[in-house]
């Protein structure tokens, strides 16, 4: 018979340079040997859009930069805008666009 502890098995995640959730797992141990778990597994194209998943169980809402994935419109919300991920574009102007306009790259310098 198989020993198993009563407590829930912990859930580890794997980041990528960009912050993005690449692979989640658990692990436990069953007569002292230790037991992985993969429960979700994420490729991205450059833009974030998945290329590949494996889903294991529940879906990881943080995806893509650590953006909070919506499940029903695939956008992601990121601060005070919405990312679409197939466009690999922002669906709203920044809220701080009008504040910080002197900062934007598109102002020619002449002095």
């Amino acid at each position: 018979m198989a020993k198993t502890s009563s407590l829930p098995a912990p859930i580890f995640t794997v980041h990528d340079h960009l912050g993005s959730t690449r692979i989640s797992y658990s692990a436990s141990v069953v007569n002292n040997a230790p037991q992985y778990t993969v429960r979700t597994l994420h490729d991205n194209l450059p833009f974030g859009k998945i290329a590949r998943e494996y889903v294991n169980g529940a879906q990881d809402r943080y995806q893509f930069t650590g953006y909070q994935r919506d499940q029903e419109s695939q956008l992601d919300y990121a601060q005070a805008r919405m990312y679409d991920p197939n466009l690999g574009r922002f669906l709203g102007v920044d809220p701080l666009a009008g504040k910080f306009a002197s900062w934007s790259s598109y102002l020619a310098r002449f002095s």
